[in-house]
């Protein structure tokens, strides 16, 4: 399948380019190709791989946009020893209050709600590897009175629900990083660059006529740069 997606509203029938390149030189490391729907993240140890046993490339650190920064990508990177810097992504929006306005304690197993209401309840279950998610509740009897609660959630049958997934203490650290000067500073000054190595490769691929003639090649790349 090589169906992909630039936004929720944009699509495109072929592949993505994924590059790698060194800060310091500005020199390419790596370049590979993957199908339109594979995840941008899902690229990243094979990139990390190829570039240390074909080119002696060692990676220290690796900036990329939110495609890069989820909580499994973070977990994985870490165990390899590299510096992830990378916008956490943005819980989806649903129309109501957001995932990020309730105070999330994952020490404690708490879970407060903005007007300071404390879930009552905690299911677990395990994804495929064993990894625990839970899910906070909250009384209906506490939600049904609350002033926020038509901005808060359409539920009948139970209060909010807010899931917390195997990975949240990544997310939360890489949150709290991402409002930092230092990170702002590093990731503004970084991706830039790779987007714009990206263009430079277009003239050598075929024209926008071919494109939507063949409907085979995609000039929608996912890049992200690295420090070795």
């Amino acid at each position: 399948m090589r169906h992909g997606r630039k936004s929720s509203s944009g699509k495109f029938n072929g592949y993505k380019t994924h590059i790698t390149k060194d800060v310091d030189s500005d020199v390419i490391t790596n370049v590979d190709v993957s199908a339109g729907n594979c995840p941008d993240g899902e690229m990243t140890e094979p990139l990390i791989k190829e570039a240390e046993k074909e080119y002696q490339v060692k990676t220290k650190s690796l900036c990329g946009d939110g495609a890069y920064g989820s909580g499994k990508m973070r977990k994985d990177i870490a165990e390899k020893r590299v510096e992830l810097i990378s916008k956490a992504p943005t819980p989806r929006n649903t129309g109501k209050l957001s995932k990020n306005e309730f105070d999330i304690d994952l020490e404690k197993e708490k879970v407060v709600c903005p007007e300071g209401k404390v879930a009552d309840k905690c299911y677990q279950s395990k994804n495929p590897e064993g990894e625990v998610a839970k899910t906070f509740v909250f009384s209906k009897e506490v939600c049904r009175v609350c002033p926020r609660k038509d901005e808060c959630t359409d539920a009948k049958n139970t209060g909010r629900t807010i899931s917390v997934g195997a990975y949240e203490q990544y997310l939360q650290d890489a949150r709290k990083i991402q409002k930092t000067d230092e990170f702002k500073r590093i990731y503004n000054k970084r991706r830039p660059p790779i987007e714009r190595k990206e263009a430079l490769a277009y003239p050598a691929w075929p024209s926008q006529d071919q494109i939507h003639r063949k409907k085979e090649i995609s000039s929608s790349g996912s890049v992200y740069c690295l420090s070795s």
